[in-house]
């Protein structure tokens, strides 16, 4: 009994080393995943994003994974279209869907977020898909459009997320608390505006400016700007003057988008802003008027809070609908259900966020952005294993008779 038992505890201890788990392993910068916004691919290989980024990876099995060494401690997940949630603490995004081909968008929770995605993992047998092809609409502003309120914090919350929803369209927002137009106004990022629309990230205190950013390589449909709020004391003739030059800045990057200039809610600098929007009139940039909209302000006195998010997107949903002249009645609403307040971190903290760099290391990918991956990677693993530990147990049986002989 004693000798059998001994067999059996060698073959437990080395059972481990003889099986080999297959992973269904693609590339971060693989075409098929849609990169929305200030996305790059760093020195890792791993794609980083900036300001309120979003991706979108369309794909077959049941669940999807990211790679060990990406930063998901500060995004929102969304899949098929369902309710947005905050992950914590997984990198296993979705489980347990029905097989078939699913949609799994992410969104940078707020300001200072920087997903970094080092990779996918899906079901073995799966694979990415294209991603839809949509519209992309940019909201350009401050707080408000990133979705501070008193209440929570999240570009989740955002009138700008609410409006892409209503118009079936991708969305990117760039976008800082305490963002001014004119240089040396608002804060802590008091670089203004086209200083910061220039450079890739946004501001931390560690690193305020960042490298510039090729806008080649996102280019907006459609362009929403709301500033102002951070302005109120910067010189009448200086911020029109700014103002009048990010326009022009905008249209030199994006010759074919449409541009929407909004008045700030409380109606600061409007007669500014309207002479620099006359002063760049084309076919393709409106001025909207939304300090006419009378939207309540928040417990500060100043950032709407959720439901003033909402009304917010019923007004200007139908607005851009008309300006853009695709009409669709049943698409006015901004959604009623949204995801639990964040309260992790809010969008006014300077710190830094964390990237997660534990768990087990990414495999390489191939040519075609996808790891790979076959039969012979656990088989042969497997009967080598098999071989050898039936060695070690005729072995040491061997030696325990020669022993007791």
């Amino acid at each position: 009994m004693k000798m059998w038992f001994i067999v059996i505890l060698i073959i437990l201890t080395m059972l481990p080393i003889s099986v080999s788990a297959e992973k269904n392993l693609f590339a971060a910068d693989d075409p098929n995943i849609k990169y929305i916004g200030r996305w790059i691919k760093n020195e890792d290989g791993f794609m980083e994003g900036s300001f309120e980024c979003s991706a979108v990876i369309r794909f077959t099995g049941t669940s999807l994974t990211l790679a060990a060494k990406s930063n998901y401690d500060f995004i929102y997940v969304r899949v098929d279209g369902g309710e947005c949630t905050q992950v914590s603490g997984s990198r296993r995004l979705a489980r347990g869907l029905s097989q078939g081909e699913h949609t799994l968008e992410i969104f940078a929770s707020a300001q200072k977020a920087f997903p970094i995605i080092s990779g996918i993992e899906l079901d073995e047998g799966a694979k990415l898909l294209p991603a839809e092809d949509k519209p992309v609409i940019e909201f350009i502003g401050d707080s408000i459009l990133q979705g501070y309120t008193v209440e929570n914090s999240g570009a989740m919350y955002s009138y700008g997320s609410f409006v892409a929803d209503n118009l079936g369209f991708y969305r990117n927002i760039v976008a800082f608390g305490g963002l001014a137009v004119v240089e040396g106004y608002g804060g802590p990022d008091n670089y203004g505006i086209i200083k910061r629309y220039s450079m890739r990230k946004e501001y931390t205190p560690e690193a305020p400016e960042s490298e510039p950013w090729d806008h080649s390589k996102f280019v907006p449909d459609y362009v929403v700007i709301n500033l102002g709020t951070n302005d109120s004391s910067s010189p009448s003739k200086e911020f029109e003057e700014t103002y009048s030059a990010f326009l022009k800045q905008l249209r030199n990057y994006y010759k074919d988008a449409k541009i929407f200039v909004m008045v700030p809610f409380n109606g600061t600098k409007k007669a500014e802003i309207t002479r620099a929007f006359n002063a760049n009139k084309d076919e393709n940039t409106f001025l909207i008027e939304s300090n006419k909209w009378l939207i309540p302000k928040g417990k500060d006195a100043l950032h709407p809070d959720n439901n003033g998010h909402k009304i917010i997107a019923n007004k200007l949903t139908p607005v851009l609908q008309e300006l853009l002249a695709t009409p669709d009645p049943n698409a006015t609403q901004a959604p009623t259900n949204t995801s639990a307040p964040n309260t992790q971190t809010p969008n006014n903290d300077d710190s830094q966020q964390s990237v997660d760099a534990s768990a087990t290391p990414t495999a390489s990918a191939d040519n075609n952005g996808k790891t790979e991956n076959n039969n012979n990677g656990f088989i042969v693993p497997l009967i080598v294993g098999a071989v050898v530990i039936v060695a070690i147990a005729i072995g040491v049986i061997i030696f325990i008779k020669k022993k007791t002989a």
